[in-house]
């Protein structure tokens, strides 16, 4: 039973963590601070992130779609791995195995519906307190910004560190964000500098 939940808690930070890179990039969007082919692309991820959350929903209550949509992933996974990374491509039964069990951590939760909704509001709180973080490393500067700018930067440099191959996003994540809050008028002194702050208050530090 812990393997199962901590498998969907996982899931669950991830849900969460989407959710607020795509409040990010939407940010971007309203603001309309990006032109061009940059534009073109933020839009392209904003659906595309709208569109996961919407069907990773559908999953949750749908469980024979839920089983199929974890085999195929499974199965897409393998393919991907034995030709990118043949020496380190799990065996296909272990992907089977995890995907089940996945899907049986989903069934024993959802038997307890109450009880997600404790583990669901702690992430979030993470999450926010995070990004608190960042929004008083500004403060430190002696450059206060709205929480909702803080979202956005945050947002967008959590996402660049993700897709990132730099291990732990390292440069990436500082770099993407000065850049986002530098495009929202925030001077690149102060952004770097706040970023920085962030970056080892929140990493390097603990």
């Amino acid at each position: 039973r812990c393997v199962l939940i901590s498998l969907v808690q996982t899931f669950l930070t991830n849900f969460t963590l989407l959710f607020f890179i795509l409040i990010g990039f939407a940010s971007l969007l309203a603001r309309g601070v990006l032109h061009g082919p940059i534009l073109v692309a933020a839009s392209t991820l904003v659906v595309a992130f709208a569109g996961i959350l919407i069907y990773a929903l559908v999953l949750v209550s749908h469980r024979r779609l839920r089983r199929v949509t974890l085999l195929y992933l499974a199965n897409t996974a393998h393919w991907i791995l034995t030709r990118v990374a043949p020496k380190r491509t799990p065996r296909r039964v272990r992907l089977w195995r995890f995907q089940h069990n996945l899907n049986d951590g989903f069934d024993f939760l959802l038997q307890r519906k109450g009880r997600i909704i404790g583990p669901t509001a702690w992430i979030s709180l993470d999450w926010v307190l995070t990004m608190g973080i960042l929004w008083w490393t500004f403060r430190a500067v002696h450059y206060p910004v709205s929480f909702t700018l803080v979202l956005t930067g945050f947002g967008v440099g959590l996402f660049m560190s993700l897709v990132s191959f730099v291990p732990g996003g390292l440069g990436v994540m500082e770099g993407s964000m000065t850049a986002v809050f530098v495009s929202l008028s925030v001077p690149l002194e102060s952004a770097v500098v706040a970023v920085l702050v962030f970056r080892v208050a929140y990493y390097v530090v603990p």
